[in-house]
């Protein structure tokens, strides 16, 4: 799945309040891109990001059948970080992507220990409305939220070093910009050379003109006498 924004720059948008700044369909593109990421980190397709009215409780879901990730929009519209805080939400529901294509066979995972333990929980799901504790101890989920704080830590690095690259190339723009409007005199008399260059070729142009125009007119005055002598004949 594309996304407007490469990783580097979905680190940026999520840094502060950056995101508080974008539409809706910004936000969605820049999550696109951090799936994406993670996607090719775990050697699986992304899933696709959608946004979707939840209650304030769910941050989003995964949908294995559609293969789409989705997030509350409720959550990005209405929180100060302009939903920054749904980056767990997209690394972890992602990860559970990765868990379904690893129990299918799709691709394999490192530990077949843990990937039978998976498969006896897609067969014995517990859904957190019935019982949130064993919800959340159950293999899926507790592997799931464990990545996700794992590679979200990492994240808070390459979020750092993103946003500092950043900051150098605006600065180095901004000197770059302050250079070019500063006096520079071995410039400023290569561009008048040229100048006047191009008004003397300019010049010479219109003279030449000029002469052309002199000539013909001296042959017609000629011509014009040779007539007035034959009719005075």
């Amino acid at each position: 799945m594309n996304s407007r924004y490469t990783y580097k720059e979905a680190l940026v948008a999520t840094y502060g309040l950056n995101m508080a700044r974008l539409s809706k369909e910004q936000k969605v593109a820049v999550f696109q891109a951090i799936e994406n990421q993670m996607a090719a980190e775990q050697g699986r397709t992304p899933a696709t990001v959608i946004s979707e009215t939840m209650p304030r409780c769910t941050r989003g879901y995964y949908s294995h059948y559609d293969e789409v990730i989705a997030l509350n929009e409720v959550l990005m519209d209405s929180s100060v970080d302009g939903g920054a805080c749904l980056v767990p939400t997209v690394v972890h529901e992602g990860r559970h992507r990765y868990q379904n294509l690893c129990i299918e066979g799709s691709i394999q995972h490192g530990n077949t220990s843990e990937v039978e333990a998976w498969v006896r929980n897609s067969k014995a799901y517990v859904r957190p409305e019935k019982d949130f504790l064993g919800y959340t101890a159950q293999p899926l989920e507790q592997s799931a939220r464990e990545y996700s704080a794992g590679r979200c830590a990492a994240m808070e690095a390459e979020r750092s070093l993103a946003v500092a690259n950043r900051r150098d190339a605006e600065r180095a723009a901004e000197r770059d910009g302050d250079r070019a409007r500063m006096p520079n005199p071995a410039r400023e008399q290569r561009a008048a050379a040229e100048t006047a260059r191009i008004f003397e070729a300019a010049r010479n142009r219109t003279s030449a003109g000029q002469n052309i125009r002199t000539i013909a007119d001296d042959k017609s005055l000629q011509a014009g006498r040779m007539q007035e002598r034959d009719w005075s004949m």
